[in-house]
């Protein structure tokens, strides 16, 4: 395998080359995957084929294969070490006498620390609460009062820059400091300084248009951003993942960028079709056409329904049959619920992720309710009910 092929190497593929998981057990949760949205690391933990100490430490080896740290012959020796003897990756590779330097600390920790926006205490602490709570250790920087929410993104942002090759990690750490300084966003120095040149035609970024859209919340956009840095994953792959929008919503996303860039529609237009095409289930040119419609003055109040059934295509046991179908389907039936405003995008999820253990074999169904009325009543995750009721190892 050349050096070009290890940085490129999938998880997947690395733990079963380190005797981890098998590839029948990798390919059943890449199915399962495929099916429930979740990550195939998530798949990979309820089915018992891995435990969390073993699944980070591959997530770490990969991490280090990809930065040309570490070679996969010593890799698969940690990894096999981790999963026999419950030590850490880093205490793993020590004992293999390697010697590399801050394995928890990824590109965003050396940018934040060069830029002197935290200290190694305050990395520290973020890393190792980061390990013990899942969240992104970019966002437990936020929460414990050390960075701004400001200033995330645009660590963020210039770790993207450095990234795709557009400035050097030295020109991104002048910039930070400069941003911080003069409470700016981070692409201006870039430019003031010819590190940088933005785009001349208009563009929208992902993130900016499912969140003007209302889909996705900014933090969450932050979280998806740095967990797709770390994971180099597009970051419509890590919303998908973490079940922040659906395939569907993504591809609709991706359209409308394109029509942004085309120079089709303005950002905030792609961001009123964006909204007309999830909550009326329409197309997109049926968006786009209504958008020019109401610009240029009232549009007559009709919806589908009505053109159907007046059109005679449609009868009323045909809007009945449609409904029975959409009932038995779990997308539609929550995107229904949700856009009703029936139910939350909270509730939704927990429901969601129960019918999966279910059908998984996981769960029975008493245990189910069980769970979902527990987290209801505190207030807490799926996980954090299945935990403290004990009813899934």
């Amino acid at each position: 395998m050349t050096l070009s092929d290890t940085k490129r190497i999938r998880l997947g593929i690395l733990m079963i080359d380190a005797g981890l998981i098998t590839r029948d057990e990798l390919e059943e949760c890449l199915r399962m995957a495929r099916e429930t949205g979740l990550p195939v690391g998530r798949i990979l933990l309820l089915t018992g084929k891995t435990t969390e100490s073993v699944l980070q430490a591959a997530v770490q080896a990969q991490s280090l294969l990809k930065d040309g740290l570490l070679d996969l012959k010593t890799a698969y020796k940690a990894l096999r070490k981790v999963a026999k003897e419950g030590v850490l990756l880093d205490e793993a590779l020590g004992s293999l006498d390697v010697a590399i330097e801050d394995v928890k600390v990824n590109k965003l920790g050396e940018l934040l620390i060069a830029a002197n926006f935290v200290s190694e205490e305050e990395l520290k602490e973020a890393l190792d609460g980061s390990s013990s709570t899942g969240l992104p250790f970019g966002r437990m920087l936020v929460l414990n009062g050390v960075l701004s929410e400001t200033q995330l993104a645009a660590t963020l942002n210039a770790q993207i820059l450095v990234r795709d090759k557009k400035i050097t990690k030295e020109q991104a750490v002048e910039g930070l400091k400069q941003a911080r300084r003069r409470q700016i966003a981070i692409e201006v120095p870039l430019m003031e300084k010819g590190f940088y040149t933005v785009q001349t035609r208009e563009v929208i970024r992902l993130g900016e248009l499912l969140s003007l859209s209302g889909l996705v919340s900014e933090s969450q956009i932050l979280n998806a951003v740095e967990t797709g840095l770390v994971s180099q994953k597009p970051l419509g792959q890590v919303l998908v993942e973490l079940n922040l929008v659906s395939e569907e919503t993504l591809k609709i996303a991706l359209q409308l960028q394109e029509l942004v860039e085309s120079g089709t529609l303005k950002p905030m237009q792609a961001s009123h079709v964006m909204v007309n095409v999830m909550e009326t289930a329409i197309s997109i040119p049926e968006a786009v056409s209504l958008l020019e419609k109401q610009m240029g003055g009232n549009t007559p109040d009709i919806n589908l329904k009505d053109f159907l059934t007046s059109s005679n295509a449609l009868s009323d046991e045909d809007i009945q049959s449609a409904f029975e179908i959409s009932v038995n389907n779990n997308q539609i039936l929550g995107r229904m619920l949700l856009t009703a405003g029936i139910i939350d995008e909270g509730t939704l999820q927990s429901a969601m992720r129960l019918v999966f253990l279910v059908k998984s074999n996981l769960l029975d169904m008493d245990k189910a309710h069980q769970a979902f009325e527990y987290s209801r009543d505190k207030e807490t995750t799926i996980d954090e009910a299945l935990h403290e009721l004990k009813l899934i190892k």
